[in-house]
């Protein structure tokens, strides 16, 4: 936004003539979606530098959210934690991490807007009327004079227009360039020596700089700088407590300060680039104002040459990307072609991708943190996340390529793998300092998840670029058509990213094709996205129908109500034929899916029909698109409808519920067929293309109605079960893990003489075999007292402590027949040997207990107590109880820790199962401490298995 100058001897006699208007050009676009990204941009960093800080500070109990999860059998080593769980331990810790996140996200957007507005004032101090004393007078009326004709004649007036600074020779600026305070006038800072030039020059500086400031390049300018400047600084800030120990920091942060100087670097480098453009954009305006290159010409070149460009050296090539301004031979070709602007192409694409699926995990993490576990909508945080996501890409990208596909550019390669390469590099990657949360989930499965979410991007790219071509190609309302674009492709892109997401995880957790197609086949039943077809198909209307009287040729129309009446009699055929009264659930699940699949594929048929049949009709066959898609929806509609009243009419399959289904489940698996097909058909139309395709309604009917029988045909022979619903599926999907759960109760026999009173002999003899039930190399020990509860420390709060009590009284008050205490020291592998206190109690009452609600009131007081020791340390305990049934009687399992605060910190896990058998009390206690890291998953499953077995084996003994 520099504009050099080169002095002339003599001031030109131009100066006092009257001077010619300016011509009305279009001015410079705003690149709006600049502030956008970087707006965006910046929240992700801030968000992940917040990230690294609440870990590196310590601003949170790690440790507490760790503790109760061994407490309660698992740990973050298992790959696989209990939803539930997981947020009832992290709750309080996500909710803080929620809370600084958030601060994090807000600051530094607001750090770099005060950062602009010093930078602008610094600039604005350094130009001050006392700095910039003795320029000549008249010089500064006369440019001043000429400055407020060029902004009246750019229709810049008022607040809008800028204020002109001229300096002199002493403050050594040789360029005119623009400076801006954000909230303020701008203000165009030019050499007096412009005085001494010919008005051309001046003119065509002033009309550059009033470009810029038109186009507001100077606050985008401003941000991107410091966008590229930031992130850096604000991760090490983020980690600073971690530099002293390089290894530890490393290890945790290492590749987040490569990303952030990666980003940082491309960040300003393409800042450059885009400046570069923008250049040469004003450039254009001067000419396309001024009426011709002459004003051009006299502003770079004064003297008549124009410097021979030279072959860079390797610096000169790296100084080269970061340079803001091309070169002056560059410059003044600036008319011989249109500007090619970044607005649409490979690198816009893939940044747009990019920060839209930061955005993603960015939401997905916060919402997570401050909704927690949603029992009645588990996917909510995810589904919001990636609607905004989906949102965000779809407003910045639909736009742009609405404006390429306008400028005639029929090129869409680079937009295409910019878009794919942006989505997926966004979602598997991630801000500096934040979690890695796909790598480590996905693991193995990281590269058929990256090879499933191109296969999206890439066909949710054609079908953007197929909207924009249509936008741009026919005329009409274009708000409505721009609305209903963004929410057909907003639609699409976060439904099905999200279902081939919890698909590859559906594939990862059950390893077979069944758990695949059964996801698929349920994939309408997800509240979020159930809507979706119906959606896609009224924002395509808006697109297809914008200019009021869209010219559908009547063979379209034909073609998608005969391949929809086709689809409808096929698939009440395929259920009137073959169901019977009395079928199993699994051939009645064959048959549903079996409809839904024949509505699908002769909406493929449709859509593929109506691509070919129209592609002449419009200008590039990308414009066509949407009109297919559009009746292959209609297609699936309409024969689902024929199904249902043709299968109605016969009184069977009406069951509530499925004229919804019929409309909602087709649709998805037509949407997701045609995402799968996109070679297939871009294929097919490129070979169909190089044919004559001037055919009637006839030709394209019967094809449509031979390519639905056969795919039909297919279907029903079971050729297309593989990759649509297979003959075992629904009985696969009833035994799936995550359905059906093991009975473990039925371990032991139903109650009976295992609840009679016993005595000391007895009750003694119960307890032989705890022994073999425990690892090898158990050892007794003399088990601890029971009744010396006076003597530890004060609990906080007061209420535990005389709940205790009044516990212990109770039970002294129960008269007993025996009661045996027996504990074992024994080792446990995790991955060195541990060791564990393994006390097992038997109380045998002389009346029997109706429950174990005499427990209650401790258990409610106790949940959360603390203690002081002696030594001053301070010791955090807390319970939660288990009530899962695990043998026939009564039973519940306490999970203790207690957490005593003082170097190392140290925690003591006590875990104890309680049954109840009639006259007789088990209590089963397993006890042992760790510091540092939090044992494996291993080691905990020993535990409970440990705790189980010598229970079941008690009770059995009784």
């Amino acid at each position: 936004m520099r504009v050099m100058m080169t002095l002339v001897d003599d001031p030109p006699r131009s100066w006092a003539e009257d001077t010619e208007k300016l011509n009305r050009a279009m001015g410079p676009g705003r690149l709006w979606w600049v502030y956008v990204m970087i707006g965006a941009g910046l929240i992700m960093t801030g968000a992940g530098a917040a990230t690294a800080a609440f870990s590196s500070y310590g601003i949170a109990d790690e440790n507490a959210a760790q503790v109760c999860l061994v407490r309660n059998g698992t740990s973050l080593s298992s790959g696989s934690v209990d939803p539930r769980l997981f947020h009832a331990c992290l709750s309080d810790y996500g909710h803080l991490n929620a809370i600084v996140v958030l601060l994090g996200a807000a600051c530094l957007p607001v750090v770099a807007w005060l950062l602009m507005i010093a930078g602008g004032l610094v600039v604005r101090h350094r130009f001050r009327p006392s700095a910039i004393e003795g320029v000549d007078a008249s010089a500064v009326r006369l440019l001043s004079s000429r400055f407020a004709q060029l902004c009246d004649q750019l229709d810049l007036t008022g607040s809008r227009r800028p204020i002109l600074v001229v300096v002199p020779p002493e403050t050594g600026i040789e360029q005119a360039f623009t400076t801006c305070v954000p909230g303020a006038r701008p203000r165009v800072v030019v050499p007096v020596a412009y005085r001494y030039s010919p008005r051309d020059a001046f003119d065509a500086v002033v009309i550059h700089e009033l470009a810029h400031v038109k186009a507001k390049d100077v606050l985008w300018a401003s941000a991107v700088w410091w966008a590229g400047w930031l992130p850096v600084p604000a991760l090490v800030a983020a980690i600073l407590p971690l530099l002293s120990s390089w290894a530890v920091m490393w290890d945790l942060y290492g590749i987040s300060l490569l990303f952030a100087v990666v980003a940082a670097v491309m960040t300003l480098a393409l800042r450059a680039a885009l400046l570069r453009r923008r250049e040469l954009t004003a450039d254009r305006y001067v000419i396309d104002a001024s009426g011709g290159e002459r004003a051009l010409t006299a502003m770079l070149q004064p003297g008549g040459e124009v410097p021979a460009e030279r072959a860079p050296s390797v610096a000169g090539r790296v100084r080269r990307i970061f340079a803001t301004h091309p070169s002056a031979a560059a410059r003044l070709r600036a008319g011989e072609k249109p500007i090619q602007e970044w607005d649409g192409g490979f690198v816009f694409s893939a940044a747009a991708g990019l920060v839209a699926m930061l955005t993603y995990h960015w939401a997905a993490d916060l919402l997570d943190n401050l909704l927690g576990w949603t029992e009645s909508y588990p996917r909510l945080s995810a589904n919001v996340a990636i609607a905004v996501a989906a949102l965000l890409w779809s407003t910045v990208v639909i736009p742009s390529w609405t404006r390429r596909a306008s400028s005639g550019n029929r090129s869409w390669t680079g937009s295409w793998a910019g878009a794919t390469a942006g989505l997926v590099a966004g979602y598997c990657l991630w801000a500096p300092g934040a979690n890695p949360v796909v790598a480590n989930y996905y693991g193995a499965h990281l590269l058929p998840l990256i090879a499933c979410l191109a296969a999206v991007g890439l066909a949710v790219a054609v079908f953007t670029a197929s909207v924009a071509t249509c936008l741009a190609a026919t005329p009409g309302d274009r708000r409505r058509g721009m609305a209903g674009a963004v929410v057909a492709v907003t639609v699409t892109l976060g439904t099905f990213w999200n279902h081939v997401v919890w698909l590859v995880g559906a594939h990862q957790t059950w390893g077979d094709g069944a758990a695949v197609r059964n996801y698929i086949g349920g994939m309408a039943e997800d509240k979020a996205w159930q809507h979706s077809p119906a959606l896609v198909l009224a924002g395509l209307l808006l697109v297809v129908l914008r200019s009021g009287k869209p010219a559908i040729e009547s063979k379209i129309l034909v073609v998608v109500l005969a391949t929809g009446a086709i689809g409808g009699g096929a698939a009440a055929l395929s259920w009137l034929l073959r169901a019977q009264a009395g079928m199993s659930a699994d051939m009645r699940y064959l048959l549903s899916y079996q409809r839904w699949w024949i509505c699908a594929i002769v909406g493929l048929v449709a859509t593929v029909i109506v691509l070919l049949a129209s592609r002449r009709q419009a200008k590039s066959v990308l414009a066509t698109v949407p009109l297919a898609i559009l009746g292959g929806l209609v297609a699936t509609a309409v024969s689902g409808v024929v199904q249902f009243l043709l299968v109605g009419a016969e009184g069977r399959g009406t069951e509530s519920g499925l004229i919804e289904q019929t409309l909602q489940i087709p649709g998805s698996l037509l949407l997701l067929a045609l995402i799968a097909t996109v070679p297939v058909i871009a294929a097919t139309v490129l070979v169909a293309s190089s044919r004559e395709t001037r055919r009637g309604t006839v030709f394209w009917a019967l094809n449509a109605a031979t390519a639905s029988v056969l795919l039909v045909a297919a279907l029903w022979s079971g050729a297309l079960s593989a990759v649509t619903v297979a003959v075992a599926d629904g009985d696969r999907a009833l035994s799936r893990p995550d359905v059906v759960k093991a009975d473990r109760s039925s371990i032991l026999p139903a109650p009976g003489e295992h609840g009679r009173a016993l005595g000391e002999a007895a009750a003694t003899a119960a307890l032989e075999g705890v022994p073999e039930l425990l690892p090898a190399g158990a050892q007794i020990v003399v088990p601890e007292s029971s009744g010396e509860a006076a003597d530890e420390p004060p609990m906080t709060p007061s209420a535990c402590y005389e709940a205790a009590k009044k516990l212990a009284a109770t039970e002294e008050s129960m008269g007993r027949s025996a009661q045996v205490d027996q504990a074992y020291q024994v080792k446990i592998p995790s991955p060195e040997l541990v060791t564990a206190i393994v006390s097992v109690r038997l109380t045998s009452y002389l009346a029997p207990a109706s429950d174990l609600s005499r427990y209650d009131e401790e258990n409610r007081e106790c949940a959360r107590f603390s203690q002081t020791q002696p030594d001053g340390a301070s010791t955090d305990a807390a319970c939660d109880l288990d009530r899962t049934p695990v043998v026939a009687y009564e039973s519940y399992r306490k999970n203790c820790s207690a957490t005593t605060h003082r170097e190392p910190v140290q925690n003591v896990i006590n875990k104890t199962f309680y049954a109840l058998a009639g006259h007789n009390l088990v209590e089963v206690s397993v006890i042992y401490g760790y510091t540092g890291d939090v044992p494996p998953q291993d080691f905990l499953s020993q535990v409970e298995k440990i705790q189980t077995d010598v229970m079941t084996g008690v009770l059995m003994a009784l």
